[in-house]
């Protein structure tokens, strides 16, 4: 009856139209209001309502995560084409020069206190 309000109506309205109209009485409209259910009928409804609710979030979520993923998905995306870029490039211009570049920029100012011998064998103490 909740979800067949209006079909409801028109029916009590039709009926009462053929009853009254045979004594004179003109029906405007009728109204149906102040449903009252059982407990269980009210529970139930209340669980379908949750139910939905509780689907719907899971959807958002859903499409939340498959957003992200794709965020994901792109900037992985990019940072690979930054690296065949850079490969790219050092490839081109001597992989020697890039490595020089890269060991100044990262280099913290201090000098090393070990090293390596050229056998890889041995480490200096150069202090």
């Amino acid at each position: 009856m909740i979800t067949k309000r209006d079909d409801v109506r028109d029916s009590i309205t039709s009926k009462l139209e053929n009853k009254l109209s045979e004594r004179g009485l003109i029906i405007n409209d009728v109204n149906v209001t102040d449903f009252e259910f059982s407990a269980e009928f009210d529970r139930v409804i209340e669980q379908k309502v949750k139910a939905e609710q509780e689907a719907l979030k899971a959807k958002e979520d859903l499409e939340r995560v498959k957003f992200e993923a794709q965020q994901q998905i792109e900037k992985s995306k990019a940072e690979a084409e930054k690296i065949r870029i850079q490969a790219e490039a050092i490839t081109k211009q001597g992989g020697e020069e890039y490595v020089k570049l890269q060991w100044i920029q990262k280099w913290n100012g201090q000098l090393p206190a070990t090293m390596l011998s050229d056998d890889s064998n041995m480490l200096i103490n150069l202090k």
